[in-house]
């Protein structure tokens, strides 16, 4: 006798095997995440790292339920030139420093400048103003190269710091051997009669303590970065001296192959982030200053008003002639100085 019940049960068993098979790999293509190559100029412990790059990369993962994932590559691992990395499809995502990259980004060097910024946030504000899409910077430079700026990150400004001669006034900047990180500093110093020195960060702590450097353009936080409390003793207050843009970026192309949802998680998590970092960046900053003047010796005088103005006329004309040699080069520079003259800082 032929049992009816088991030839139905054997009838159904293909259609029921497809129909798990075709879930299984249904459920297998969702859970496949997205994986997104970040890389970094900077080691992993550095405080950027630390306070932005990993937050903004778990932010993302955990508003995501893990639809996105990151391979983080920091300390330049995968190579130096974050532009040439990116358009490769070697990283999805990168740290850049338009500074170290002048033959590919002239113009945004205008966000480096002195007086620009009266700390990270602000500056931070202001920046984004200029690179974020269908910015200045963006139409000028950034868009062009096919790189689309996510953020931007400046750290607390530069102030000026000297071993043992106090600063209260702009002559006596004149004949002072100042260290400096790069070329918008090196002009600043030149143009308030200063000595500009270019070496290496790792040789300051040794030169200042020769006498080869009298003080050095550094944020707080370098100064105890660099072990530099023992011997730079003064600062001067009230005036900025430019410091360093920074932005975390993608390809247009890569960026379009994202979804809107997971586009617009990236967004936010990257503003929350840069909000959170900009935040610690001028608190660190400023509580460095004040245990600096309170236990190590630092004197900080605040500058009178005459002497804050001559800082600020010298400073300012480091803007000037910087925009006036990009014009001359036929580059916009007087356009975009305008622009981040102009940005709000909030």
């Amino acid at each position: 006798m032929i049992s009816w019940s088991l030839v139905l049960k054997a009838a159904r068993l293909p259609a029921f095997a497809a129909l798990v098979t075709l879930h299984g790999a249904a459920a297998s293509v969702a859970a496949d995440p997205i994986t997104l190559k970040f890389g970094t100029t900077l080691p992993g412990n550095h405080y950027l790292s630390e306070q932005l790059y990993k937050k903004f990369m778990a932010g993302v993962e955990r508003e995501t339920n893990g639809e996105i994932k990151f391979e983080y590559y920091p300390a330049s691992q995968l190579g130096k030139d974050a532009t040439t990395l990116l358009k490769s499809g070697l990283l999805d995502m990168a740290m850049l420093i338009p500074g170290l990259a002048p033959e590919k980004y002239p113009l945004s060097a205008v966000v480096d400048l002195p007086q620009i910024a009266g700390s990270a946030c602000e500056g931070s504000h202001k920046a984004w103003v200029l690179v974020q899409p269908g910015g200045v910077l963006d139409k000028l430079e950034y868009n062009p190269a096919g790189i689309r700026a996510l953020s931007a990150q400046l750290l607390a400004p530069y102030a000026l710091h000297t071993r043992s001669k106090k600063i209260e006034k702009l002559a006596d900047v004149k004949g002072v051997k100042l260290w400096v990180s790069g070329a918008v500093q090196q002009e600043a110093v030149a143009e308030m009669g200063g000595i500009p020195i270019r070496i290496p960060s790792t040789e300051l702590y040794d030169a200042a303590t020769r006498g080869t450097v009298d003080g050095a353009l550094f944020p707080y936080t370098g100064i105890t970065q660099y072990n530099l409390e023992p011997v730079l003793k003064n600062a001067v207050s009230g005036v900025t001296f430019g410091t360093g843009l920074s932005f975390i970026g993608t390809t247009e192309k890569r960026w379009a192959t994202l979804s809107d949802k997971h586009r617009a998680v990236i967004a936010d998590e990257i503003g929350k982030a840069s909000a959170s970092f900009c935040k610690w960046a001028d608190e660190t900053d400023e509580g460095i200053r004040k245990k600096l003047s309170e236990t190590s010796g630092y004197t900080v005088p605040e500058l009178t008003p005459e002497a804050r103005k001559e800082f600020g006329a010298a400073l300012a004309a480091v803007g000037d002639k910087w925009a006036k040699g990009m014009d001359e080069r036929g580059r916009p520079g007087s356009t975009v100085l305008k622009a981040i003259r102009e940005a709000p800082g909030q």
